[in-house]
Protein backbone atom coordinates (compact mmCIF):
# COMPACT_ATOMS: atom_id res chain seq x y z
CA UNK A 1 0.00 0.00 0.00
CA UNK A 2 1.05 3.58 -0.40
CA UNK A 3 2.49 5.40 2.62
CA UNK A 4 -0.59 7.65 2.75
CA UNK A 5 -2.91 4.64 2.77
CA UNK A 6 -0.84 2.98 5.50
CA UNK A 7 -0.98 6.11 7.67
CA UNK A 8 -4.74 6.42 7.16
CA UNK A 9 -5.32 2.78 8.08
CA UNK A 10 -3.24 3.19 11.23
CA UNK A 11 -5.17 6.34 12.19
CA UNK A 12 -8.48 4.51 11.67
CA UNK A 13 -7.35 1.61 13.85
CA UNK A 14 -6.18 3.99 16.58
CA UNK A 15 -9.48 5.90 16.47
CA UNK A 16 -11.47 2.68 16.86
CA UNK A 17 -9.35 1.58 19.84
CA UNK A 18 -10.21 -2.04 19.07
CA UNK A 19 -7.02 -3.12 17.28
CA UNK A 20 -4.19 -4.83 19.15
CA UNK A 21 -1.53 -3.16 16.97
CA UNK A 22 0.66 -0.55 18.60
CA UNK A 23 1.71 0.93 15.25
CA UNK A 24 1.55 4.68 14.85
CA UNK A 25 1.55 6.80 11.68
CA UNK A 26 5.13 7.87 12.48
CA UNK A 27 6.32 4.29 11.92
CA UNK A 28 5.35 4.24 8.24
CA UNK A 29 8.41 6.04 6.85
CA UNK A 30 11.03 4.02 8.78
CA UNK A 31 9.26 0.80 7.82
CA UNK A 32 9.41 1.68 4.11
CA UNK A 33 13.19 1.53 4.13
CA UNK A 34 13.21 -1.88 5.78
CA UNK A 35 11.32 -3.87 3.16
CA UNK A 36 13.29 -6.58 1.41
CA UNK A 37 12.98 -6.94 -2.38
CA UNK A 38 10.48 -9.60 -3.38
CA UNK A 39 10.80 -10.20 -7.14
CA UNK A 40 8.00 -12.79 -7.28
CA UNK A 41 5.48 -10.60 -5.48
CA UNK A 42 2.44 -9.13 -7.15
CA UNK A 43 0.29 -6.16 -6.18
CA UNK A 44 -3.17 -6.68 -4.70
CA UNK A 45 -5.42 -3.67 -4.22
CA UNK A 46 -6.70 -4.01 -0.66
CA UNK A 47 -8.67 -0.80 -0.94
CA UNK A 48 -11.59 -2.65 -2.50
CA UNK A 49 -14.09 -4.88 -0.77
CA UNK A 50 -12.61 -8.07 0.77
CA UNK A 51 -14.08 -10.52 -1.79
CA UNK A 52 -12.61 -8.48 -4.66
CA UNK A 53 -9.22 -8.31 -2.92
CA UNK A 54 -9.27 -12.06 -2.34
CA UNK A 55 -10.17 -12.73 -5.97
CA UNK A 56 -7.35 -10.47 -7.13
CA UNK A 57 -4.89 -12.25 -4.82
CA UNK A 58 -5.98 -15.70 -5.95
CA UNK A 59 -5.84 -14.96 -9.68
CA UNK A 60 -2.03 -15.20 -10.17
CA UNK A 61 -1.79 -18.13 -7.75
CA UNK A 62 -4.41 -20.12 -9.64
CA UNK A 63 -2.86 -19.14 -12.98
CA UNK A 64 0.56 -20.38 -11.82
CA UNK A 65 -0.84 -23.65 -10.55
CA UNK A 66 -2.64 -24.25 -13.85
CA UNK A 67 0.66 -23.93 -15.74
CA UNK A 68 3.35 -25.58 -13.59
Amino acid sequence: VSPDTARQRIRSRLAGATDASDATPELVEPALGRRDPWPGAFVVDTGTDPPASLAAAMEPILAASAHP
